[in-house]
């Protein structure tokens, strides 16, 4: 294994360490959706989900952007960063295609769906941007949607 899949392990196991703490109370799903009909929401809906965890199943950090970061991005008051989340390696981590899906179909949809407690049944987000992090991960900047 290279240095920098020796270094994505490492991150991969560090980052399920929060969890074990139980500091992480938001499970993260990548929520892809298509229709077959003319129009979105028409037809038959085919859901899938998956959800995004690092090592031993830990979900990764979500935190809401502060006023500063909102504010530069225009971004609106429900905005959160998902991540880091270690890129793929073999032994793990998460592919960005599954992250940032490009799904084919009619009506294609993808959403983020957090799920803690502030939305115990599920809040929904559009993905607003993916970032490289500075260690090693992806980080995705998700903002409330109107349910």
């Amino acid at each position: 294994m290279g240095f920098k899949n020796s270094l994505r392990k490492l991150f991969y196991q560090v980052r399920a360490i929060p969890n074990k703490l139980e500091l992480r109370p938001y499970r993260v799903y990548i929520v892809t959706t298509t229709s077959s009909g003319a129009e979105l929401g028409e037809g038959t809906v085919i859901p899938s989900v998956v959800e995004i965890t690092e090592s031993d199943n830990a979900p990764p950090r979500v935190e809401q952007l502060n006023s500063e970061e909102m504010a530069l991005g225009g971004y609106s008051e429900d905005t959160f960063r998902v991540g880091p989340v270690t890129p793929d390696f073999p032994g793990g981590g998460t592919l960005l295609s599954v992250l940032a899906p490009n799904p084919t179909g009619s009506n294609p949809t993808v959403r983020v769906r957090l799920d803690g407690p502030r939305w115990p049944s599920g809040g929904h987000f559009e993905i607003k941007e993916v970032r490289h992090a500075k260690t090693f991960g992806y980080v995705l900047i998700v903002s409330k949607t109107a349910d």
